[in-house]
């Protein structure tokens, strides 16, 4: 269970990328509920931000699915079709008006771990990464790359993820961490929490499979479209760029051309790493 005496409602600490948040629940069922699908990632560590969550019942599940973002003071004001959400990262406090559904507190959580993660290093990525020979490898790219194809073609290997992944440069090392984001879940099954990142790949589908040399300005420019920020924050905006910056310092960083054939591709990769 998630909910500490009555009086004082719900609470539920979540961990992703070694980033503790406590949220603050009334909503018996949705804690419950949150409690199940997050179960993997709860963690009793201190709270790099308190959030209030409030179930509004007026927010709707069948509008665009777009999210609305500003600044005023220096937080950021979210707004969505099934959720609206402030965070005030300097204060390390966040509210959260939300559907009843878990995919809309989903939705805030990816939010806010994209605030959080450039403040400490870090990036949330579109991106598939797995554990090969001890070695962290980060694939990604636009819609539609592959990257969720490659982690279907890892065999045995441990899986950190298919769609969204932390990425954080913790004492001069690169890791690629786990998130409860994926796009396949069934693929959870053989994961691991994180692994040290050996190498970065862009992802092209091609007629044969190789691997073109990036320098990391090359790199930075390549993978900013697939770095889930957020622009309408100057500072965090800052932190976001020049966290990718390190990130890719401290990473090898190549394109792939790749067919979709587990011997090739993986053999092009093996000789490598």
């Amino acid at each position: 269970m998630t909910h500490t005496a009555r009086e004082n409602g719900y609470r539920l600490g979540l961990e992703i990328a070694r980033i503790g948040c406590l949220f603050r629940l009334r909503d018996r069922e949705l804690a419950q509920e949150l409690g199940q699908k997050y179960d993997a990632f709860r963690s009793p560590s201190a709270a790099s931000v308190v959030a209030d969550v409030i179930v509004d019942r007026s927010l709707s599940q069948h509008e665009p699915r777009t999210i609305k973002t500003t600044e005023v003071d220096g937080a950021l004001n979210f707004e969505s079709y099934n959720f609206a959400g402030r965070v005030s990262p300097d204060r390390r406090r966040a509210t959260l008006r939300v559907a009843r559904e878990w995919e809309a507190f989903d939705a805030f959580l990816r939010v806010l771990y994209s605030v959080l993660l450039p403040m400490r290093g870090g990036l949330l990525v579109h991106a598939s990464a797995l554990g090969r020979q001890g070695r962290g490898l980060i694939f990604t790219g636009p819609p539609e790359a592959g990257k969720t194809t490659v982690v279907r073609l890892s065999g045995g290997d441990s899986i950190i993820g298919d769609e969204l992944i932390a990425v954080r440069r913790m004492e001069g090392h690169v890791r690629a961490f786990i998130t409860p984001f994926w796009n396949e879940p069934h693929l959870a099954k053989s994961f691991a929490t994180d692994v040290p990142a050996r190498a970065l790949f862009l992802l092209r589908q091609d007629r044969r499979t190789y691997l073109e040399p990036l320098s990391s300005i090359d790199a930075s420019v390549a993978m900013l479209p697939n770095v889930f920020y957020e622009p309408e924050h100057s500072g965090l905006s800052q932190d976001a760029l020049d966290a990718l910056g390190g990130i890719l310092e401290e990473t090898e960083c190549y394109r792939l051309h790749f067919l979709p054939e587990a011997e090739q591709l993986w053999g092009c990769i093996d000789e490598l790493v």
